[in-house]
C-alpha cells in the first residue's frame, strides 16, 4: 500500500470516528430530552391526578352526607333528662344508660339522653346511679334471646287500662314494657317523646351480655361498637 493510500485510509478512519462520536452525542442528547420530557409528563400527570382525586373527595363531601356524622348529630340532638333514682334494677328493669366520669368511673349525674338498657339479671349496684323507668311484663324470653346486631324495628306507645306501655318490635319478637310514670315521670315522658318521633326505629342492640342488653344510639348502631357505659 502506497503512502497516498495510507493517508486516504487514515482520513477515512478519522471521519468514521468523528461520525461515530457525533452519533453518540446525538443519541445522548436525544435520550436526555426524552427523559426530561417523560419526567415533565409524569409530574404533570401526578399533579392532575391529585387534583382530580381532591375534586372527587370534595364533590362527595358536598353532595353525599356522611352517615356516621348524621348518626352522631342525631344522637347529640337529644337533650339530657334529669336523674330519677328510685326504682330497683332487677331482672326485666328498663333503665337509662349514661356515660361515666373518666376519672372516677362513676356515672355522670343527669347525663342520660336516648340510650336504655334491659336487665336479664338483678343488678342492684346500679340503683344509686341509674334511672329505671319501666319493667318488662311480656317478652323476657325475647330479651334473653337477643344477640348483637339484632334489630329494634320500632318502639310504639300503647294506651290502655293499667297505664301506658311501650312495645318494642324486635327481630326476635315483641317486648312489652310497663312504664313507671309515678317513679320516673320525666324520664317516661322523655322516652315516649323519642318513641313517638320515631327516634328508636331501625336501631340495633349493640350491647348484649349475660346480664344486660342495650340500644338507643344511632351512632353505636352503625358502628356496632360496644364500649361499656357502666361496669358490672
Amino acid at each position: 500500500m502506497g503512502r497516498a493510500q495510507k493517508l486516504k485510509q487514515k482520513r477515512k478512519e478519522e471521519l468514521r470516528k468523528k461520525e461515530e462520536e457525533r452519533r453518540k452525542r446525538f443519541r445522548a442528547r436525544l435520550l436526555g430530552a426524552i427523559g426530561m420530557a417523560l419526567a415533565v409528563a409524569i409530574t404533570v400527570f401526578l399533579v392532575l391526578l391529585v387534583n382530580h382525586l381532591k375534586e372527587i373527595e370534595e364533590r362527595k363531601a358536598s353532595t353525599a352526607p356522611d352517615p356516621l356524622q348524621e348518626a352522631r348529630s342525631r344522637d347529640d340532638s337529644v337533650p339530657a333528662v334529669p336523674d330519677e333514682i328510685g326504682a330497683p334494677n332487677v331482672r326485666g328493669a328498663v333503665g337509662m344508660a349514661k356515660p361515666s366520669d373518666p376519672n372516677t368511673g362513676e356515672p355522670l349525674p343527669d347525663s342520660a339522653t336516648s340510650e336504655f338498657y334491659i336487665l336479664k339479671q338483678d343488678a342492684r349496684h346500679l340503683d344509686a346511679g341509674y334511672s329505671v323507668f319501666g319493667q318488662v311484663v311480656e317478652g323476657m324470653d325475647v330479651v334473653d334471646s337477643l344477640e348483637m346486631g339484632d334489630y329494634l324495628y320500632a318502639a310504639e306507645v300503647e294506651e290502655g287500662e293499667g297505664g301506658r306501655h311501650l312495645s318494642l318490635l324486635t327481630s326476635r319478637g315483641p317486648i312489652r314494657i310497663r312504664l313507671l310514670e309515678e317513679e320516673a315521670p320525666q324520664t317516661v315522658a322523655h322516652v315516649l317523646d323519642l318513641a313517638q318521633t320515631g327516634f328508636y326505629n331501625g336501631l340495633t342492640w349493640y350491647r348484649v351480655e349475660d346480664w344486660v342488653v342495650q340500644t338507643g344510639s344511632h351512632f353505636r348502631s352503625l358502628t356496632s361498637s360496644n364500649p361499656s357505659l357502666f361496669q358490672r
